[in-house]
């Protein structure tokens, strides 16, 4: 099991410093098109590429080079009854399914691809001591939907499929029960994202946490990205979901990848000082889609959390992805890679 990494340190200014997050939870692999996600498992690729054409191979020895003793590979699953899912597979967004039972398909080939106890022959190529040094998880980034049939849909996807964590997210904007849906992008224009539109994304983010179905929510303010201004108008929410998240027992990430789209992580410094506020675990991730993303900008993440004094029992550790215990609302069967493969020796 991965040890304790975030020792207070003094710094000037009375600023206390964690010792730099060697862990990253949120990291992604494979082709962007559904030809490359549903065939390519199923033949001789079971080494995939992640956007840049780089092996797993490649970022993980970009891992170790940044210091990370657990690295962790997630798949997208975006599935809704009521996506319009374009024929075209350069317009198809990754992991998303109208279709339970296409869905299924890919959920299993997805955990298959970084499975460990599913060797294949070109995975295997792998330098033995990734197996021993360094713990390799699996999980999947979800959108999250309100209305129960988005719910029971989710619960039967998930049967018998064993993930080590799920993380919350919302690219998509939607109404109260799941029904209509559209894509931030490519799907909506600046024009779009009015002050309901920014209202109804909240209130999705609202009930993903209320779920407790998440270990922690992904770029919990990612409509940053179509509406910088929504700090100004949005604070009520903005409280609301701090409260919630403090409630439920739900961390959030400070996602480095909003420095390269925005200028500034996800959350916003607004927002982030809202969180600081509450008794709120944090996590740094990189978001990373090729091995040059890998750990970047994790340095700067740290220093605004510690500038914001969050220091050792704010932080979400990867212990915590197993002494949280699953409750009724979490279907995700835990396979804890790590500690069996401790256990074994390997």
């Amino acid at each position: 099991m991965p040890t304790k990494s975030h020792l207070l340190k003094k710094a000037s200014g009375k600023v206390f410093v964690p010792e730099r997050q060697r862990f990253n939870l949120h990291a992604h692999f494979g082709s962007q098109n559904i030809k490359d996600q549903l065939d390519a498992y199923h033949g001789e690729h079971y080494y995939p590429r992640g956007n840049d054409g780089a092996y797993i191979e490649d970022m993980l020895m970009s891992a170790e080079h940044h210091g990370f003793n657990t690295y962790g590979f997630v798949s997208h699953l975006d599935f809704n009854r009521h996506h319009k899912i374009s024929p075209n597979p350069q317009e198809y967004f990754p992991g998303q399914f109208n279709d339970v039972k296409l869905a299924k398909q890919y959920l299993k080939s997805q955990k298959t691809a970084i499975d460990w106890r599913n060797l294949k022959p070109s995975f295997s190529k792998l330098p033995k001591h990734y197996t021993k040094d360094m713990d390799i998880l699996r999980g999947l980034e979800v959108d999250f939907y309100r209305g129960g049939q988005w719910r029971q849909d989710f619960q039967e996807l998930m049967k018998n499929i064993g993930y080590d964590y799920l993380i919350g997210a919302a690219h998509n904007i939607s109404n109260n029960n799941g029904t209509v849906v559209k894509r931030m992008w490519p799907d909506m224009q600046p024009e779009d994202f009015t002050d309901e539109v920014v209202r109804e994304y909240f209130e999705t983010v609202k009930a993903m946490i209320a779920s407790g179905l998440f270990d922690f929510i992904a770029h919990i303010d990612l409509i940053a990205q179509y509406r910088p201004d929504y700090a100004q108008k949005f604070t009520k929410e903005m409280n609301e979901i701090a409260d919630l998240l403090e409630k439920h027992n739900t961390a959030v990430e400070i996602n480095t990848q909003g420095w390269a789209k925005q200028g500034q992580p996800f959350p916003g410094p607004e927002f982030l000082k809202i969180l600081a506020e509450r008794n709120i675990k944090f996590l740094i991730s990189d978001d990373a889609h090729k091995v040059s993303e890998v750990g970047k900008d994790f340095d700067r993440a740290e220093e605004m959390l510690g500038k914001l004094g969050i220091g050792t029992d704010r932080r979400f550790e990867v212990e915590d992805l197993w002494d949280k215990k699953p409750n009724s609302n979490t279907p995700v069967i835990r396979s804890l890679l790590s500690v069996k493969r401790q256990k074994q020796g390997l």
